[in-house]
């Protein structure tokens, strides 16, 4: 039987977010009646998706906003994203990151419309391994085959009381979409509660309401920002802090804006990695631009990995004589004069330009020797 474990706490990514898989594996291999081994370890695929190496079962985690859950499956995989909930104007991710039908689909259905869409596309992602932002099918159906695999979205909220409210009083409201091989929801089980003030609760989805209420201008104006163009999450700091917005204010809407995924910044190298490479710069003049843009290392190295992923090793020599030949041609050497000699100055200059263009000396020397 498929169980999603349910966690609320502080800390949920990195060892914590490890410690809780394992001690949730634990339970559910207790439950099931199978023998999980000491000696397993949590390993990644390429793309990220985490698996056991034991190869046991299936899981997939997720958390938003102190909750944290962990989908378990005997199926070879599954997918499971869950979101607090809170009200938004929704309309600029709709735009960016959806069809234009589904934009319709979440238009009419209000904000509980967007959360499936958005929690179905992270789920996906997880369930195929290949992210949210890879190819994705029509998410408005609730059942599809994807490359020969069946699958089914099935929803539910899970409502957690804050801390320190009363009954009745005001509550967290969380949408949760799982994604397997079979339509209904699994069991939820909640484990590790740290008091009674933790206690929560499952409803259906149908008929629910939100009782969150969110406003924020800080987030509003990001929003607006990020619709022209891409930005790190230091370049939206620093610009709301521009716009006067206060360091609380400015904290909340980008802890929203990471959540929805709509700032990420090792996405945003890979795709500065990819357009920079289009434009026949080096890497390493691409990673200073990204240091300075405030990327930290680790996305940096991500991004590049994702990007050798994609398209492989460039060609950086290839690319610095392309950039050679540029050169040459505005000296008014054209290709009908191969044999021509190139002067120093001109070989100076177009030793400054792949220098500029952030190439290696060693890129830069095999590339003049190739014109004298």
């Amino acid at each position: 039987m498929d169980a999603l474990y349910i966690y609320r706490g502080d800390s949920l990514e990195g060892k914590a977010g490890e410690a809780l898989i394992r001690e949730a594996a634990a339970l559910y291999a207790e439950s099931e009646r199978i023998r999980l081994s000491e000696g397993y370890s949590i390993e990644r695929e390429k793309h990220g998706r985490p698996y056991l190496s034991n190869g046991l079962f299936s899981f997939s985690v997720s958390h938003s906003a102190g909750l944290w859950g962990c989908l378990f499956s005997r199926e070879r995989a599954c997918g499971m994203d869950l979101q607090v909930m809170k009200n938004l104007n929704a309309s600029r991710i709709l735009k960016r990151f959806f069809t234009e039908e589904e934009y319709a689909y979440a238009d009419r259905s209000g904000l509980e419309g967007f959360y499936r869409l958005w929690t179905r596309r992270e789920a996906f992602g997880k369930w195929t391994g290949r992210g949210m932002f890879s190819e994705l099918p029509d998410l408005r159906k609730e059942k599809g085959v994807w490359e020969g695999c069946p699958y089914f979205f099935s929803e539910s909220r899970i409502s957690v009381r804050k801390e320190g409210k009363e009954p009745g009083e005001l509550c967290l409201d969380f949408f949760v979409t799982v994604l397997r091989a079979q339509l209904s929801f699994p069991e939820v089980r909640m484990f590790g509660e740290p008091n009674e003030k933790s206690k929560k609760e499952v409803r259906d989805v149908s008929g629910a309401e939100t009782p969150t209420d969110f406003e924020n201008s800080a987030f509003e104006s990001a929003l607006k920002k990020l619709s022209y163009r891409d930005m790190t999450e230091q370049e939206i700091r620093k610009y709301l802090q521009k716009k006067g917005f206060s360091r609380e204010s400015s904290s909340e809407a980008v802890w929203l804006l990471k959540e929805y995924r709509y700032i990420d910044d090792a996405r945003y190298a890979f795709q500065y990695f990819r357009y920079g490479i289009e434009k026949r710069k080096g890497r390493d003049r691409i990673r200073r631009e990204l240091l300075q843009k405030g990327a930290e290392e680790s996305s940096i190295e991500k991004g590049w990995n994702d990007y050798l992923d994609e398209y492989g090793e460039p060609d950086e020599e290839a690319m610095a004589e392309e950039e050679a030949q540029a050169v040459l041609r505005s000296a008014g050497f054209g290709d009908e004069e191969p044999h021509k000699e190139i002067p120093d100055k001109i070989l100076g200059r177009i030793a400054r330009r792949l220098s500029s263009k952030g190439y290696r000396p060693a890129v830069i020397y095999q590339v003049l020797d190739h014109f004298r």
